[in-house]
């Protein structure tokens, strides 16, 4: 990605998230974190990369999946 300066995506979107029902605390915070360090990485990326359609896609894909992930589930 630094290389190139392009970003590509797989097609499918991959869930990452901790679903322990024996310990929902450590869940939270381990999902918390996880989000914090996702915003942080995707504001990362729009600072750095040069704006084009691939990181446009790219940002869109990830905050869409995020909001989907920890929003709705």
């Amino acid at each position: 990605m630094r290389f190139s300066k392009k970003i590509t995506q797989g097609e499918k979107l991959t869930t990452y998230l901790n679903r322990d029902n024996d310990n929902l605390s450590l869940s939270k915070t381990v999902n918390r974190d996880f989000m914090i360090s996702w915003l942080r990485a995707l504001g990362y990326i729009n600072q750095v990369f040069p704006d084009d359609a691939s990181k446009e896609k790219f940002l869109s894909r990830r905050l869409e999946w995020l909001v989907y992930n920890f929003g709705v589930v």
